[in-house]
């Protein structure tokens, strides 16, 4: 009964007529009883939804990064890392540098002017008997590499024992000032004077890489590998201007 004592009076105007006292009777008792009625009634209280548990699977922009994906079924034919200090046995042009090498290295290889190029940079490694490698079509050599702007080109070059003879590949799409990846199939080497492609089994007496000019930016190599891959597998396009992941 509060409620309704506590409402607000009807206003009546100056003509109201007392004929108006049994609806206005009416609609109290109705108010009363909408009142108790609404008291009576049940009332359901309503319940946050539970929270929400986060985990990382929820955070992928937190989550580490996927791990580089390699070709099953590949060998290292011949794997340089230049970690250990040491240089490399047969190592004829070219020389040990600190610091400032391939993102996650500490050593690499440097060129210097070389034998049979004065002027221009150059590192070579040469071994005959055993040879390096012997060469199948299957095989990749790739390398990480930095040149400044006056590099115009970068020449990888490969001596077969059998064939006395030289075969190379001359790579002009380079990425000058930072460090970047070059994967080059073997197969894409061809001979001084046309001579066609390497053959299956040669016997690969050094490997020679030349860029830039003597007295000018350092050439740097760093990780210098030879890689066979299945003979069912595609092999990596030829390319000098692989970026290197952080």
């Amino acid at each position: 009964m509060q409620q309704v004592s506590s409402m607000t009076p009807l206003a009546r105007g100056p003509r109201a007529s007392r004929r108006r006292w049994p609806a206005l009777a009416l609609a109290s008792i109705a108010v009363i009883a909408a009142v108790v009625i609404w008291r009576m009634a049940p009332r359901t209280v309503a319940t946050a939804p539970p929270a929400r548990h986060r985990s990382a699977v929820a955070r992928p922009d937190f989550a580490p990064p996927a791990p580089v994906q390699t070709t099953p079924g590949t060998i290292n034919v011949m794997s340089l890392d230049f970690e250990d200090g040491a240089l490399p046995e047969g190592l004829v042009d070219g020389a040990g540098a600190e610091g400032v090498c391939a993102p996650g290295s500490r050593r690499c290889l440097v060129g210097t002017p070389g034998e049979y190029d004065p002027d221009s940079n150059s590192i070579t490694l040469e071994r005959y008997k055993p040879p390096l490698f012997s060469y199948a079509p299957e095989q990749v050599l790739s390398f990480d590499y930095r040149v400044g702007a006056d590099a115009p080109a970068l020449r990888l070059q490969v001596w077969s024992r059998d064939r006395r003879a030289n075969f190379r590949i001359v790579l002009e799409e380079l990425v000058r000032g930072r460090w970047v990846h070059a994967e080059v199939r073997l197969c894409d080497l061809r001979g001084y004077g046309g001579r066609g492609p390497l053959e299956a089994g040669d016997a690969i007496g050094n490997i020679m890489l030349v860029a830039g000019r003597r007295g000018g930016a350092a050439f740097q190599v760093d990780n210098l590998r030879v890689t066979a891959y299945p003979e069912d597998a595609s092999l990596p396009t030829t390319s000098a201007a692989i970026p290197i992941e952080p």
